[in-house]
């Protein structure tokens, strides 16, 4: 739901300095990775150039010839340049992919920047309107997606698609064995999400879904098999879930209702006394008043210690913290139920 009282919150939404700070290591974290696998990247790009293709031959499917994109997370613009713009944007904070985008793509547009930066966000009003803004593996990287969507709404006409291409959570385990065999490059550690997760994300921000797919069952060439697989067994029902690619098609809801409502978020834990303040420093300020309620399930390794501690450190939100009286975290919500404002 949209906060009437702040619609576009930044990244980090408390405001706190520490969120600030965290954003910030979080970024490094993406640049060191992007540096460190840089060195091998054109081996990579060659391996996996079916599975790129295949990627790029659906989104000009999706995306109408000589529409205008943006795209953010672009990369070093090849996905961009693959759906043929009239006139196309790329955003990223790599400057080494930015330049490179720029040398191969001189008839594009690069900009240099934080895609989760609101600033960079506004800038890009001077390209715009745009047909289709392009999220192509974007959201994985982002340290606030809720926060992020809801900042792209003001570069959203009622026409414009916001597209998101994302790999099926059900292939995580079999691509972290990958890279670990040596068959795959080292990714980032992204968030993985589900088809359900996405949408969701998109819906709070006040998008509506207009076509979801699920492509590339197959992501190897295997002298043509792939493509016969992908082509014919891929689209059946059922199977298609099982695609290593999905797609999501939204566009601006036609009436976002802002509303004052107020939002209590329950954590229970139980041991996990390294996640208590990420939990709150992760989390978006959600509705026009939200409360958070800790329920601890009788933790050994000081738990209850820590909370208290966030509690105390992130006085100005308003965190409430109880004991679990029974066991389970079905009872543990239950206690929280009944605690809630």
């Amino acid at each position: 739901m949209i906060s009437k009282e702040n619609p576009l919150r930044r990244p980090g939404s408390f405001g706190n300095s520490r969120i600030v700070e965290k954003h910030a290591i979080h970024i490094q974290k993406i640049l060191a990775w992007v540096s460190s696998t840089s060195s091998d990247r054109e081996k990579w790009g060659r391996k996996k150039t079916f599975f790129r293709q295949s990627t790029e031959d659906y989104l000009s499917f999706l995306i109408p010839t000589h529409s205008r994109v943006l795209c953010l997370g672009s990369g070093d613009g090849a996905t961009l340049a693959s759906v043929n713009p009239s006139y196309g944007v790329g955003v990223d904070l790599d400057h080494a992919s930015i330049t490179l985008a720029r040398e191969r793509y001189p008839h594009l547009e690069f900009v240099l920047g934080d895609v989760e930066d609101s600033e960079v966000l506004r800038s890009l009003h001077k390209h715009g309107p745009f047909d289709v803004i392009l999220l192509a593996d974007t959201l994985g990287y982002l340290d606030d997606i809720h926060s992020f969507l809801v900042s792209t709404r003001n570069l959203c006409t009622a026409e414009t698609r916001l597209i998101s291409v994302y790999y099926g959570y059900l292939w995580e385990p079999l691509l972290r064995l990958s890279e670990k065999c040596g068959l795959r490059e080292p990714s980032f550690d992204t968030t993985w999400l589900r088809m359900e997760d996405v949408e969701n994300f998109f819906y709070l921000a006040g998008f509506d879904s207009i076509k979801k797919e699920w492509r590339l069952l197959c992501p190897f060439a295997l002298f043509g098999i792939g493509r016969l697989i992908n082509r014919f067994i891929a689209p059946l029902p059922l199977v298609r879930k099982l695609c290593v690619r999905h797609y999501l098609v939204t566009r601006l809801a036609s009436q976002i209702v802002e509303t004052d409502l107020t939002v209590t978020v329950v954590i229970p834990c139980r041991n996990e006394k390294g996640n208590i303040e990420p939990a709150v420093t992760r989390l978006p300020a959600l509705g026009s008043q939200m409360e958070i309620i800790f329920v601890e399930g009788h933790s050994t390794d000081g738990t209850w210690d820590e909370v208290e501690r966030v509690k105390r450190l992130y006085s100005d939100l308003d965190i409430q913290s109880i004991r679990q009286p029974g066991e389970g975290k079905g009872d543990a919500v239950r206690a929280a139920f009944e605690r809630a404002k």
